[in-house]
């Protein structure tokens, strides 16, 4: 029984960590989003230190690597903005999620036009109801996304952590299962 324990350790672990994350950003998607960034930007950093060590080895070496050299400031820039801007990269995304919504109204658009035209050239059917159907949801969704933007990505990462936290619940009712099992050969 232990041996199957240590088996499924890392899929405890990974299912632990689920839980703690999916709880977070039920909780507080804004802070659990700022962390993931900051993280991102520790990488980034971290990518970027030893990029330069890279670089100065070859060039003491007469290697000439300015692409590496390129990738390494951009890690380091991105790190850097990632770490002290976390705030400027959440207002980012929502200003994404507006230019998203108003690419999605103008869509619901086309389609109304679209229907319009085919209804008034004659050709009827069902796919013309599922376009005018899915132009309003266009529309519903592209104006909600205007109004709302990090509400809407705020409810986004809650049903993220909804998700985790069921798959986290099904990870360990399968290590369970799986340990109870009688081995096959």
């Amino acid at each position: 029984m232990k041996q199957k324990a240590q088996f499924f350790l890392p899929m405890i672990f990974l299912a632990i960590l689920e839980v703690l994350v999916g709880i977070f950003l039920l909780v507080n998607p804004e802070g659990i989003t700022k962390v993931f960034i900051v993280i991102f930007g520790v990488i980034m950093l971290i990518i970027g230190v030893f990029g330069l060590i890279s670089y100065f080895r070859g060039r003491k070496n007469g290697e000439n690597r300015i692409g590496g050299l390129i990738g390494t400031i951009i890690a380091l820039v991105l790190g850097l903005i990632s770490i002290f801007a976390s705030n400027w990269i959440l207002t980012l995304v929502s200003l994404l999620a507006v230019v998203f919504g108003i690419l999605l109204i103008l869509g619901g658009i086309v389609k109304f036009s679209s229907f319009a035209q085919v209804k008034k050239s004659g050709l009827d059917g069902s796919g013309t109801v599922l376009m005018l159907i899915s132009g309003i949801i266009m529309i519903i969704f592209g104006v909600i996304l205007v109004i709302r933007p990090f509400g809407t990505i705020e409810l986004l990462l809650r049903i993220a952590g909804i998700l985790l936290i069921i798959e986290a619940v099904l990870d360990f009712i399968s290590v369970f299962l799986s340990m109870r099992g009688k081995k096959t050969a």
